[in-house]
């Protein structure tokens, strides 16, 4: 099951290396062309370099022979090497080409863990757990450099589809299209109608500026006026394009004395870098039709032949007009952006191939330039030259030619944080993330985040809007709340992406109907009634006249599994008021299953999470993209006007979300904050927690199964990574302990082990070799790094802290296991070899120890240079000011913890863990913490969990619970009176008593509470203490601070703060002018006047300087 919900990104780097590497090698620059010795118009030197040899095939990805948990703990990357093989063609002059081929191991590219190349991939449960995986993963991150991380899911624009757009600033209205052909990068196109002066203009790469409409017409060869109307409004055009022939006419007037399309090829070249005007032979023309033929909309190439591609533009460049003229006029909408139809997402496969496709072209034509300066370096005479000569000099300096050395350097620091060339553009920004993994549901969470970039401002409010086309695809509840709200979503439980798929064999069995017509031949029936236009992946292929007939015989060869045609994840869009059918087979597409009208899922054991496509494909069930749910009507079960039906309530929810029992009866902020704490609870983030070295990690000691359960954890990892425990809660107001967000808790359930946790850490060094003599080329040692026991050293180590504790350190230079450690304990013993050839102590030491912190696990490994690891383990009890939370974002922080003696209780003596104020209700209104607390009471009264559906359609479960209650002779409020354990008197007539799972959160006092001292670190220029807590900074008390002071009348403490804790300064002024006077008894510096010391904030005589240089002068008095 969980294999299924991350399936979506080990399949994208599945086709990464077994397609798109092979797409990039064959595509970008191959072979790699070298001509010397210009002759007339030929060259007599002619040097190819064929990656892949001559077919492009001779590539492989050579998996890693690791395991990820030796990866983890030596600091490794976990990765595989490419390696192609690269023939070498010469030949000089009229003789024979010399042919020769090398291997080489071209770059290290990270491996996905679980992918088809992981030594994981297909194992059982026990075979992962005897190579020290969890059991309960599935994959879909890498391990780089021994820490884990992930490449984040990105939402990106839909290629190929046209949308509108208003320009405000230039008045206009513009029609655009991101076109792409399979997976190289998009070329954007833009047709601009200047709402000003009724003008049509297009902006086409490789161009420098806007060129008019009709000039691009005829540059495609549609050469007369007629033709181009015809193109744009139809051959009949009737009332309709009557109006686009009105708003059509100014361009036709704004194109004069161009007659043929070599005219406007001419006109075009000038914006080109090789104008007609300059070049007298034809290579103007050969530049120019290429940047029409695969630069301009490069989705249309439907052949070799240039005229046939430029022909089948034009028709779209007319289709394209349309639309926009249509728009203008107010027969369509302006394209609605947000929409997931103009969406896609870009997988973590993806987003490594356009990241590789940009170095890797770099690295070629770094290449080629070497090559080139090779042999017009060579000082050999040309007419000496033979490609024996040539093909040796190459191989003589292959080593130099084909360096990858910062191609690997390109890539490693894409997978260190600086992603791509360019690692502050948008689009790479936020790929790659250290992974989370506080729980397992956190972890789950996070391969199934999508992220979108966006800019700070409110012109990126409705992006971050949730949108009514994204139910389904994506959780409406788990997003992160304040500035990033909408910037991370979560896809629903049956959502998944698609992958990229060819559409051959599709666009043969359209063009094999009978009613079809090809684009060439439907000029004469173009917008016509009932003539439907036929788009496929955007590319405009024909018209179809019997388009009921054929949308039937598409969806039903589409549920054939067996079919060869039609793919289950290809999609169709019938828009029947624009006569347009969209099919789509492309990647990135967000898909999900509904059930089709009139049948009914067979086989009622399936389970939707994480269930297999061919399964539901059995059961009467069709996936459905955003293209096509756009034009269907959607229900629950029950509606006969419907076309499909959901599956089932919850498919909308993410995996967090679904955890939540319920979630319909709370409001949505506690739902979205539940979703943030349930993943930042603490937990058994990982069944093979005891292998691990996380750097920081908390563990849940006595987690539990939670006794009302929505039945998804136990399907994920059958409740074997628990993240809270169920406990005894009383509402009640009870010693004002509880007040606002606070709880009382039971001092005897801590001492038990109520929410005890293992906090650990990890402190690790890796030896490092040193630097490289340049004159020498030998390794000088300086840098070197070594692992040691100090006292061990043959030669002295300076710069030693005489404070530390070098004590406790074994033989080999690691501290022992089982070692109680203090903030001055070294843990691992090293030293460094500076410029002057000494030993600089480098060793590891517990900065930031807690009290009772030991040594858990140590690990040092056996080959050079080696890794050592400590890993410190502190048990931590819970304190006043820990949090916690229920599952209804009912969070609380401790108030007091009282003795079990003092705790109320109830006739039969039964005391509560946890003490729970009523007031938090009326404004949290979480009815859903209520309606657990009844449920858990049933489950604790007949001995069993209880399993919740969201979304059941009970408008009033709390009645239903109620007479179960009642039936079982419980009181139905679950109600009981409290009799204080301090006086025995009733404290609380009413209180409501149950179980409810709680969640401890991360954030602890023991991380926060901080102190420093009045001698603590100043900033040098207003002597104020420095901020942050890593620097040894003070506390901040700010202007709300400060006003919450003086309304307190603690002025005396405020004038502490502000000025004697922080930057008390004492200087002296003049009493009779007021000004700052020197003044030094003891040099002698005494001014004239009535000298007087004051004291005052340092800042406070900065300000008087600084008003004095702007000639303002200010004086101090003291009367």
């Amino acid at each position: 099951m969980v294999k299924l919900l991350t399936r979506h990104n080990t399949t994208s780097f599945n086709n990464f290396i077994n397609k798109d590497l092979y797409r990039i090698v064959n595509e970008v620059i191959n072979p790699v062309r070298v001509l010397k010795n210009k002759d007339g118009k030929d060259y007599k030197t002619k040097v190819f370099f064929h990656v892949g040899g001559k077919t492009g095939k001779k590539i492989r990805y050579i998996a890693p022979k690791m395991t990820p948990m030796e990866a983890r703990l030596n600091g490794h990357t976990y990765n595989g090497i490419l390696e192609v093989e690269i023939e070498i063609i010469v030949s000089h002059g009229d003789g024979d080409a010399i042919t020769t081929s090398e291997v080489l191991k071209l770059v290290n590219i990270p491996t996905m863990l679980h992918s088809e190349y992981c030594i994981l991939n297909n194992m059982s449960e026990i075979e992962l757990s005897n190579v020290g995986e969890s059991q309960h993963e599935r994959g879909g991150y890498f391990i780089i450099n021994g820490a884990e991380k992930i490449v984040l899911s990105q939402e990106d624009s839909a290629k190929n589809l046209i949308y509108t757009h208003v320009d405000n600033v230039k008045n206009s209205l513009v029609a655009s299209i991101n076109s792409a052909f399979a997976s190289a990068m998009p070329e954007r196109f833009d047709l601009i109608f200047n709402r000003d002066n009724n003008t049509i203009n297009a902006r086409i790469p490789y161009l420098k500026s806007e060129i008019p409409l009709i000039l691009l017409f005829k540059a495609l060869g549609v050469e007369t006026e007629k033709e181009i109307l015809q193109i744009i409004c139809g051959v009949n055009p009737g009332q309709i394009g009557e109006l686009l022939f009105e708003q059509l006419l100014p361009s036709i007037k704004d194109v004069n004395e161009i007659y043929t399309q070599e005219i406007a090829l001419r006109a075009l070249s000038i914006l080109t870098k090789w104008p007609a005007t300059k070049i007298e032979d034809n290579r103007w023309k050969g530049n120019l039709l290429y940047i029409l033929n695969r630069r301009f909309l490069p989705h249309i190439v439907s052949s070799d032949d240039y005229i046939q591609n430029l022909n089948k533009k034009s028709y779209f460049l007319g289709y394209m007009t349309r639309n926009l003229l249509l728009t203008q006029l107010g027969f369509i909408k302006i394209s609605d952006r947000d929409s997931l139809v103009y969406k896609s997402v870009r997988l973590p496969g993806k987003i490594m191939n356009d990241m590789f496709r940009e170095f890797y072209e770099e690295y070629l034509i770094k290449v080629k330039g070497k090559t080139d300066r090779l042999i017009e370096l060579d000082k050999t005479p040309k007419n000496e030259l033979t490609a024996g000569y040539i093909m040796n000099l190459i191989l003589e300096n292959s080593q130099d030619l084909f360096d990858n050395s910062e191609l690997m350097s390109n890539i490693n620091r894409s997978f260190m944080g600086k992603w791509g060339k360019t690692p502050s553009s948008p689009r790479n920004e936020g790929v790659l993330q250290t992974y989370l993994r506080h729980t397992f549901m956190e972890a789950m969470s996070h391969l199934r985040r999508v992220h979108l970039h966006l800019n700070d401002g409110p012109n990126t409010m409705e992006q971050r809007r949730l949108h009514n086309s994204q139910w389904g695809y994506f959780c409406p509840v788990e997003t992160p709340d304040g500035s990033s709200i909408g910037q991370h979503k979560h896809f629903a439980q049956t959502c998944t992406v698609t992958e990229e798929l060819s559409s051959d064999d599709l666009i043969k069995w359209i063009k094999n109907d009978k009613k079809f017509n090809d684009l060439s031949n439907s000029y004469n029936v173009l917008y016509t009634k009932n003539v439907f236009n036929i788009f496929v992946n955007g590319n405009w292929i024909g018209t179809h006249n019997d388009v009921l007939k054929f949308i039937k015989s598409f969806r039903k060869k589409r549920l054939d599994l067996n079919d060869m045609d039609i793919h289950w994840s290809f999609s169709l869009g019938w828009n029947i008021k624009h006569s347009e059918v969209r099919i789509l087979t492309t990647g990135g597409r967000l898909i999900r299953p509904l059930r089709l009208k009139n049948r009914k899922i067979l086989d009622k054991k399936i389970e939707l999470l994480g269930c297999d496509p061919d399964v539901l494909l059995k059961n009467g069930c069709e996936y459905i993209d955003p293209n096509e749910a756009d034009h269907l009507l959607i229900g629950w079960g029950s509606e006969d006007s419907c076309t499909h039906f959901e599956i089932s309530k919850t498919a909308s929810l993410g995996l967090t979300a679904l955890t939540l029992p319920f979630i319909e009866h709370n409001p949505i902020a506690r739902n979205l904050y539940a979703c943030q704490q349930s993943r930042a609870s603490v937990s058994v983030y990982a069944s093979n927690f005891n292998n691990r070295m996380d750097q920081k990690a908390s563990l849940l000691h006595y987690g539990q199964c939670p006794i009302v359960h929505t039945g998804i954890v136990k399907k994920l990892n059958d409740n074997k990574a628990p993240y809270g425990i169920n406990v005894l809660v009383a509402i009640g107001a009870c010693s004002g302990y509880n007040q606002e967000d606070a709880i009382i808790i039971n001092k005897s359930a801590l001492e038990k082990g109520l929410f005890t946790s293992s906090y650990y850490s990890t402190h690790s060094i890796k030896e490092e070799s040193g630097s490289f003599n340049n004159k020498s080329g030998k390794k000088s040692g300086v840098g070197n790094v070594v692992i040691i026991n100090p006292k061990n050293a043959k030669k002295e180590i300076v710069r030693m802290n005489k404070s530390w504790d070098y004590s406790m350190l074994d033989e080999n230079g690691i501290i022992k296991e089982n070692v109680l450690i203090q903030k001055n304990t070294v843990l691992i013993g090293a030293y460094m070899i500076n410029t002057k050839g000494d030993w600089v102590d480098k060793s590891i030491i517990a900065k930031n120890a807690h009290d009772n912190e030991y040594v858990e696990r140590v690990y040092l490994s056996n080959k050079f240079p080696r890794t050592g690891k400590v890993l410190t383990r502190e048990v931590r009890f819970p304190i006043v000011g820990d949090k916690f939370a229920s599952r209804a974002a009912q969070k609380a922080t401790i108030g007091i913890i009282v003795p079990s003696q003092d705790m109320p209780y109830t006739k039969d003596g039964l005391c509560p863990d946890i003490i729970f104020n009523p007031h938090s209700f009326p404004s949290r209104m979480t009815i859903g913490y209520l309606l657990e607390m009844l449920c858990g009471n049933i489950g604790l009264y007949d001995g069993k969990l209880i399993e919740v559906n969201n979304f059941n359609g009970i408008e009033y479960p709390h009645e239903i619970l109620m007479k179960l209650l009642k039936k079982g002779k419980h009181d139905p409020n679950s109600e009981y009176k409290l009799y204080s354990g301090i006086t025995g008197k009733v404290v609380c007539n009413d209180a409501c008593m149950g179980p409810i799972f709680y969640q401890r959160l991360k954030q602890m006092v023991a991380d926060k509470i901080y102190a420093r001292g009045i001698d603590g670190p100043k900033d040098g220029i207003t002597k104020q203490p420095l901020g942050g807590r890593s620097r040894g900074g003070g506390l901040k008390v700010g202007e709300m601070e400060r006003d919450g002071l003086l309304a307190h009348g603690m002025s005396s403490f405020v004038k502490e703060v502000y000025c004697e804790k922080s930057s008390i300064y004492e200087m002296t002024i003049d009493e009779n002018t007021g000004k700052i006077v020197p003044y030094n008894p003891e040099k002698g510096i005494i001014c004239d006047g009535n000298p007087k010391k004051v004291s005052v904030p340092y800042p406070f005589k900065l300000l008087m300087q600084e008003l004095y240089s702007m000639g303002i002068s200010t004086r101090i008095s003291t009367q």
